[in-house]
């Protein structure tokens, strides 16, 4: 056995320093909430300087920093599934979204095909649907579909067989295709991400001349939208356009106003209402279009101000 890799804290720091972006991404993939995740890798670093004594080379670091992680978020779902909620984003299965941001390279390189890797498995399509998964199943599914291990570094990561792991994957796959049948409406093969920009643009002029045909002809005929903490959805064109048209027929001085930005590489915008007293503007939530074929498919909306406050507005 090779003897254990003696590391300082510089060292150790240098080690996973350039991995925080990738595992930072790894657990949200696994908890769905940009906080937890910073949570869970604070508490894979911590773990990992107290048992160092355990890592044997150096380039075993990835795995190893991969592994704690993954197990730190399991046992964040299991504490969590003792404490149920019966929020709507729990019943809908929404996981938050990220800044584009988090999709950067990070310090550990600048590699095009991680970046692709990067955006392609934290649509918010697909990750709504590994949502529903057991979580050891969405672990499973995550480390061979989305981190290409094998069966056997999975099976001695999560302390199970190579044979689990086979059924466990498969029935993910299988839960996943009968939650998602179709492509997901934000799949990069989906939409062209120069399409999707130029839908939010269509999206927010219409919405500044409180032109509810045109955002009407902007939706597809089967599009739904949800604000939770907001218990209310709206299923269809005239449900949404209703709901949007009593929001537009107020004076403009108070009117909901919205900021462009991007959130798992979609288009989205920062919500923004005056305040009452001061009339200035203050961020009030985020809210996220999933294009599909042209159309706006699913408005997410979440109308949380600590959310909003991690999104940067951009130029359109």
């Amino acid at each position: 056995m090779n003897p254990a890799l003696a590391v300082d804290r510089d060292e150790f720091e240098q080690l996973a320093e350039p991995l925080v972006p990738a595992l930072r991404l790894h657990c949200y993939r696994l908890v769905g909430s940009l906080e937890d995740a910073e949570d869970m890798v604070q508490e894979t670093l911590v773990k990992a300087w107290w048992y160092r004594g355990r890592l044997r080379d150096k380039g075993g670091a990835r795995p190893w920093l991969f592994r704690i992680a993954t197990n730190a978020c399991l046992d964040l779902l299991d504490r969590k599934r003792r404490r149920p909620t019966a929020t709507l984003h729990d019943e809908l299965g929404w996981p938050e979204p990220v800044p584009d941001s988090w999709l950067a390279p990070g310090p550990a390189g600048n590699d095009p095909a991680e970046s692709v890797l990067r955006r392609e498995t934290v649509g918010l399509a697909f990750l709504t649907a590994v949502q529903v998964l057991p979580p050891r199943q969405r672990a499973m599914l995550v480390l061979c579909d989305v981190l290409e291990w094998p069966a056997s570094d999975v099976a001695k990561a999560l302390e199970t067989s190579v044979a689990a792991v086979y059924s466990g994957v498969r029935r993910a796959r299988a839960a996943i295709r009968v939650r998602a049948p179709r492509r997901p409406p934000d799949s990069p093969s989906a939409i062209a991400l120069a399409d999707a920009s130029a839908l939010a643009r269509r999206y927010l002029d219409a919405w500044e001349r409180a032109d509810t045909t045109e955002l009407a002809h902007l939706l597809a005929a089967d599009a739904r939208m949800a604000m939770p903490p907001d218990t209310r959805r709206f299923d269809g064109v005239d449900a949404i356009i209703g709901y949007f048209g009593s929001i537009l027929s107020q004076p403009p001085e108070q009117r909901i106003r919205l900021a462009p930005t991007s959130a798992n590489g979609l288009p989205a915008f920062i919500v923004l209402a005056p305040d009452q007293a001061t009339g200035a503007l203050r961020r009030i939530g985020l809210k996220v279009l999933l294009p599909r074929d042209g159309r706006i498919a699913e408005i997410r909306g979440y109308m949380r101000a600590d959310l909003a406050a991690r999104f940067e507005a951009t130029s359109h």
